[in-house]
């Protein structure tokens, strides 16, 4: 209960820019790109070496700002709270899609069969 329970316009930015400078890059992500290399078989700590490259992070970190923050401003100042577990899970599904995305982004597939890819 950092800000409080208001809901106000105010208390609802510095809820969702708490979010997108010091919980998303510090924690969130970091977490993620380690346990994606962790459940993919792939050495754990080169996740957190990928997340760490500047273009990454910053790729990675505005991505999920543009998408996070108007979701935690709705979450916090329009969204009445019996629906805001809804809101946020509808939107994380749709955010977890991204992500996977771009995990695989840059991997070369050239070396699959065709029968391996369908």
């Amino acid at each position: 209960r950092l800000f409080g329970s208001a809901t106000t316009w105010q208390v609802a930015m510095k809820k969702s820019i708490f979010d997108a400078t010091v919980h998303t890059p510090l924690s969130y992500l970091p977490v993620g790109y380690l346990c994606s290399n962790a459940f993919s078989g792939k050495d754990v700590l080169g996740g957190l070496k990928k997340y760490c490259e500047p273009k990454e992070m910053l790729r990675v970190n505005a991505t999920c700002a543009a998408i996070w923050l108007p979701t935690h401003y709705i979450t916090f100042f329009i969204c009445p709270p019996h629906l805001r577990v809804l809101w946020a899970a509808s939107v994380s599904a749709m955010w977890l899609v991204l992500m996977s995305t771009f995990a695989y982004v840059h991997e070369d597939h050239s070396s699959l069969q065709a029968d391996e890819v369908l």
